[in-house]
């Protein structure tokens, strides 16, 4: 019996990344923003008071971390994983973003 196993599967590792999502006018917790590593699956929402902890499997090297939340800027932060197994990637203070709608009168 032959079984393969993906090179990238093989040398990935468990990590945990943890951090907060504020608003930036106001440093007021973001409960629900989404958090994310670019071009993978893993993703969480923040918790009530703006943390988050993201469990991932992903092999050594350098990601980019993604935070939004509707009606805020979109951000991101690149992310190193080496031989620490929880990264602090600190406090990601979201910009209110610009809706760019006209007025309507009625």
């Amino acid at each position: 019996m032959f079984a393969y196993v993906d090179p990238a599967w093989a040398q990935a590792q468990s990590y945990t990344l943890e951090g907060r999502v504020i608003e930036a006018d106001t440093d007021r917790a973001l409960p629900g923003a989404n958090v994310q590593v670019e071009a993978t699956t893993f993703g969480t929402a923040t918790r009530e008071d703006g943390g988050f902890s993201l469990s991932v499997r992903l092999a050594p090297g350098t990601y980019t971390l993604r935070v939004s939340f509707v009606g805020y800027r979109t951000e991101q932060q690149s992310i190193t994983l080496d031989d620490q197994q929880t990264v602090s990637v600190g406090t990601v203070a979201l910009e209110p973003g610009v809706a760019g709608l006209e007025e309507v009168v009625v």
